[in-house]
């Protein structure tokens, strides 16, 4: 999940201002992590007068979601959950993951790369110490919903950012390209571990063998 909800509610609000009102399809290319923005789009289309509001903040919403699905979980725990959900997909609104390269962001300019970098290290060390929190009953559900999508898409921003810092240092014939390169390494083997854990999850319900 990739989908930053406001933008799905201005997308939305403007056709039906428009007069697209008897049919609203929606693509979804797997359910698995996108409950939460399908959950949404429905609600949208079901109660229009009630989600369309300016009042009706998105955030609000999220943590609504959050609520009625961790609700075994405390408040701060559940606030936690919809910050790390607003915030990762925020941050993929400015660039959808499946687009980044290691030159959309600059890896020096303006501290660019390294504000995001700090960023998406923060959301990741946030769902990883939620996650060893989670209860055994929840861990499945939260592992899906929360900790895949958020901590996936932030890896691919991180080994994007560094593989671009390491082609600029590359460039001026830098030894601290070295570092970065041994960074990207990291990335991909983080990767790695968050598909071979999701292939375990819930017995291996989310298993594809193709």
């Amino acid at each position: 999940n990739t989908s930053y909800l406001p933008k799905v509610k201005e997308q939305m609000t403007a056709a039906y201002d428009f007069g697209i009102r008897d049919l609203w399809i929606v693509n979804v290319g797997d359910v698995m992590t996108n409950e939460l923005p399908l959950s949404y789009f429905l609600d949208l289309a079901y109660d229009y007068e009630k989600y369309s509001k300016s009042s009706a903040f998105v955030e609000s919403y999220v943590q609504s979601w959050v609520n009625v699905q961790f609700a075994a979980l405390n408040d701060t725990q559940k606030k936690d959950i919809a910050t790390i959900i607003n915030s990762y997909t925020k941050i993929a609104n400015m660039r959808r993951t499946e687009c980044i390269q290691p030159d959309t962001y600059h890896p020096v300019n303006f501290c660019e790369s390294d504000n995001l970098l700090a960023e998406a290290n923060k959301i990741i060390a946030k769902a990883e110490g939620l996650k060893k929190e989670m209860p055994s009953e929840l861990l499945p559900g939260y592992f899906l919903e929360v900790y895949l999508p958020a901590c996936g898409s932030m890896n691919v921003l991180r080994m994007q950012l560094y593989s671009g810092k390491n082609k600029w240092f590359a460039r001026k014939s830098a030894l601290a390209a070295n570092v970065y390169a041994d960074k990207v390494r990291e990335c991909y083997k983080y990767d790695l571990a968050l598909v071979e854990e999701c292939d375990k999850i819930d017995d291996g319900k989310f298993y594809a063998s193709g």
